[in-house]
């Protein structure tokens, strides 16, 4: 078997079981890889009685490049320059390494792809390149995002295919400023009374999201085999550790009014039924304007119910409990060793949040 040996190409062999696989390189005759079931052996092949020569393994011996380089030795050529990868071909070298939480993954695999479109060798990227890259992003906290995420990929390429990184030298953009919107009560009420008017399923996500303080992904993207009776248990979070999430009764009624269908998701895509909901930025902008509450995200939701929990003398471990926090307050023994999940005081903090969101509800407003 014949072909272009490259990284990628490289890692995707694999033989038949209790067979050995040979190939050879198209481009530099006489040199090849042997692979086995559990290795793979780099040789070249050369002089008149053709004899074989085992350069190493890879790649805990020798990489593509060393192998060709040393395979060209005993050739008797002219050892070629090194060759980096396209960026493209290094990015997906780069994302199987990853070893990071499935959402971490997805991020940093948007972040690369979306905002550093190149598709020529990282060895050609420039300092400039990458900086008009990072400018480019109007958004300070993606530009932040999307230079820690391209920094962290050019370190991981020294040395592997380049001697320096191009994003070296290179500041961070300006600081991004945590929000701090928080709702008001009658900002709150205004909200709750506009989700009635939302059509389904957005006015439900808004009204749990208000109840549980969860993420909007964590919501909108729930499946029924999560939920048993008063909980819900989230297999991994942002945080990629599994989560629990108690459910009031008012959170209970507004589930077990929602219409079931083949669909494993509580709140299905329109047009594909075996997706999570996707209209949010549709749906929140007739939601502001029948609220009439402005400048507040989803996420500023999430804020309120933080902070309206802090009002109601929640201790601080049990709210970040609840949000499914990992703080980073707490030293590394505590967060080794405090395994506690605070189930009961969530359910009780969770039940005194209804009945202040009730009471609310019910009271007069400021204006």
């Amino acid at each position: 078997m014949r072909l272009q040996l490259t990284d990628l190409s490289v890692r995707s062999l694999k033989p038949e079981p209790g067979k050995q696989l040979k190939v050879w390189d198209t481009r530099t005759r006489g040199f090849g890889i042997r692979v086995n079931d559990n290795s793979k052996s780099w040789f070249v092949v050369y002089g008149r009685k053709r004899t074989l020569k085992i350069l190493g393994r890879y790649p805990d011996d020798l990489s593509l490049q060393d192998a060709r380089r040393k395979a060209l030795t005993v050739l008797g050529g002219r050892p070629e320059p090194t060759k980096a990868p396209t960026y493209p071909d290094a990015r997906t070298l780069y994302l199987e390494a990853l070893n990071v939480s499935p959402r971490h993954h997805y991020i940093t695999t948007r972040l690369l792809k979306v905002h550093f479109p190149w598709t020529g060798p990282i060895d050609k990227i420039t300092h400039r390149e990458v900086a008009e890259a990072i400018d480019a992003i109007p958004a300070k906290s993606e530009a932040l995002h999307a230079f820690k995420a391209i920094r962290t990929f050019f370190n991981w390429c020294v040395p592997r295919y380049i001697p320096y990184s191009p994003a070296q030298g290179i500041k961070p953009p300006q600081k991004y400023v945590p929000r701090s919107r928080i709702l008001t009560d009658d900002e709150l009420r205004a909200v709750w009374t506009a989700a009635d008017k939302v059509p389904y399923p957005f006015g439900t996500i808004t009204k749990l999201l208000l109840l549980t303080g969860q993420r909007k992904s964590e919501i909108g993207e729930l499946k029924w085999s999560y939920i048993n009776g008063d909980t819900i248990t989230l297999p991994q979070n942002k945080s990629g550790v599994p989560h629990l999430i108690y459910l009031c009764p008012t959170a209970q009624s507004l589930i077990a009014a929602i219409p079931r269908t083949s669909s494993p998701y509580l709140f299905p895509n329109s047009r594909d039924h075996k997706k999570p909901y996707a209209g949010y930025g549709f749906h929140k902008n007739e939601l502001d304007k029948l609220s009439n509450v402005r400048g507040a995200t989803i996420h500023d939701w999430r804020r309120t119910v933080a902070s309206n929990l802090q009002k109601l003398g929640i201790k601080l471990e049990v709210t970040e409990a609840i949000l499914g926090h990992t703080s980073g307050s707490v030293s590394g023994i505590v967060r080794v060793y405090q395994t506690h999940d605070y189930a009961e005081e969530k359910k009780l903090a969770l039940q005194s949040w209804e009945a202040r969101l009730k009471a609310l509800l019910t009271a007069p407003t400021n204006s």
